[in-house]
């Protein structure tokens, strides 16, 4: 994967803001079914309003930019998102027809034909199809930081293919693959809280994202993952170790791992949103959920639920399942 993608960002007839420059909203994640923390200004029981959590980077050179990155396949139209500032002036709109989807961008440069400017507070207003209902699902006051947003090959950020211990510190953001599916690294790659990394990964050592996010389609690794702290990670695991996620973490897509799957150590409500195989033990606790099938792929596989859900079905066989406390399979007591 190359990030950003599907860059809409405009060159030549959009306003640019001296101030401020440019804001990139990540919307890092769709999670699961209601907005948590919206001010909802009232919205249709049927039609909820998208739940995504939102990264902004600001950046001194252009206007103010916003990227939209989603990572669970769920896709918002554009039609349905509108920029206003805190105070009600409305803002340009998000352009275009269609579906926003992983990568989309647009430019937000200014509001009611006024630069941008620091104090201003961004409003991200979605609106349902009747138009009826709108709900605020999130705001961002421009703080006039400079970020430095990495380019597609990393070496705004000083990341090369002799890295052995790769970092990304606290608040920083950057888009870059680290490796490839014929080329992996020998490195370890750390992600601190806050640190945002867009791109695929393919290295021979751990990844640990320890309240940060990692955003990408594919995250291989032929050690062990680790995502703790609040960390999440968008996109599908590989691990040829063990998978463990602690803390309210939580991984948004599939989960292969070569070893156990540690959803029980100091979980607490621990997420795998898509499907799950694993040669070893999958270990759940502590309201732990996954959201798809567990998938016995070694035909060894065993699997023991603590108060914890597994959303979606299983092919292990009874035997090599240990349940105890309120703990489902695809809706069931087990």
């Amino acid at each position: 994967m190359s990030s950003p993608r599907k860059s809409s960002l405009p060159g030549d007839d959009r306003g640019v803001s001296p101030v401020i420059g440019v804001v990139l909203m990540i919307g890092i994640f769709v999670t699961m079914a209601a907005v948590i923390g919206a001010f909802v200004l009232g919205f249709s029981p049927t039609q909820a309003p998208p739940d995504t959590e939102m990264a902004y980077i600001e950046e001194g050179a252009a206007g103010v930019g916003v990227q939209v990155v989603m990572d669970t396949g769920e896709e918002v139209d554009s039609g349905n998102i509108e920029f206003q500032l805190d105070d009600g002036t409305q803002c340009e709109d998000w352009g275009g027809n269609g579906a926003i989807s992983t990568g989309d961008e647009t430019i937000l440069s200014y509001c009611d034909g006024e630069d941008l400017e620091e104090g201003d507070t961004i409003q991200v207003i979605w609106t349902d199809d009747t138009e009826s209902r709108s709900a605020i699902i999130d705001s961002y006051e421009l703080r006039g930081e400079e970020v430095t947003l990495a380019d597609d090959n990393c070496e705004s950020y000083d990341i090369d293919r002799e890295d052995d211990d790769i970092e990304i510190d606290e608040g920083d953001t950057v888009a870059c693959d680290i490796g490839s599916s014929g080329d992996r690294w020998d490195a370890e790659l750390e992600i601190e809280e806050d640190g945002i990394l867009i791109g695929d990964v393919y290295i021979t050592d751990e990844v640990d994202v320890d309240g940060g996010y990692l955003i990408g389609d594919d995250i291989v690794s032929d050690d062990e993952v680790e995502v703790d702290g609040g960390g999440e990670i968008g996109g599908d695991v590989t691990s040829d170790g063990e998978v463990e996620i602690q803390e309210d973490s939580e991984i948004h897509g599939n989960v292969d791992a070569g070893g156990d799957i540690d959803m029980a150590e100091e979980a607490d409500q621990a997420t795998i949103h898509g499907d799950v195989s694993a040669e070893g033990t999958v270990d759940l606790d502590e309201e732990s959920q996954i959201g798809g099938d567990v998938i016995d792929t070694a035909g060894n596989t065993e699997l023991n639920l603590d108060d914890s859900h597994i959303r979606g079905g299983t092919d292990i066989e009874d035997a090599r399942i240990d349940c105890s406390g309120d703990s489902t399979i695809d809706g069931e007591s087990c």
